[in-house]
């Protein structure tokens, strides 16, 4: 959740990222296609080894990148737990508004550094220092805007504004 949940939707984990691909929906045509898991596995592993040229998204096999960098039998793990579950239609509860720190590790954190959730993201601003106010930030998140995708529709209202609460409560 934390590394891939803020780029990827996958319906299990309960994600909602929307700057990278949709698992569910990347693998669910090529499940009903007849493709074997094995290959959904290979795709995965690799992408997360070798992401190419001009991809945002990191390179975990990478040991120069300490932030996203992910041992060999965690990068494994991952690809396994995509392959097993990405276009199954199986579904997890997503976290809810009362509980912000789990929402916004999966649907925030492969994005945004904030101490409190313990994420370490790389492609957005630091939010731990953030001096936006609770209604700017409930705004960015449901519009977003400057590279940030919106939640608006993703996330209920409730969330989005237990999400701006959580984040500039630190002030």
């Amino acid at each position: 959740m934390q590394k891939c949940g803020g780029c990827h939707t996958l319906a299990d984990a309960g994600t909602l990222g929307q700057t990278g691909p949709n698992l569910d929906d990347g693998f669910g045509f090529a499940r009903e296609q007849g493709f074997d898991e094995s290959t959904f596995f290979e795709l995965t592993l690799e992408k997360m080894q070798h992401p190419g040229y001009g991809s945002v998204m990191p390179d975990f096999d990478d040991p120069d990148d300490p932030d996203n960098y992910l041992e060999e039998s965690e990068l494994i793990s991952v690809a396994d737990y995509v392959a097993s579950l990405a276009g199954t239609g199986a579904e997890s509860a997503t976290a809810d508004a009362d509980d912000p720190e789990s929402l916004f590790a999966t649907s925030c954190g492969s994005c945004h550094v904030f101490s409190p959730a313990g994420t370490s993201g790389t492609t957005g601003p630091s939010l731990d220092e953030t001096t936006l106010s609770v209604d700017e930030a409930a705004r960015q998140i449901a519009q977003g805007g400057g590279g940030m995708p919106p939640f608006e529709g993703q996330l209920t209202d409730e969330q989005i504004q237990a999400l701006a609460e959580y984040i500039t409560a630190r002030r």
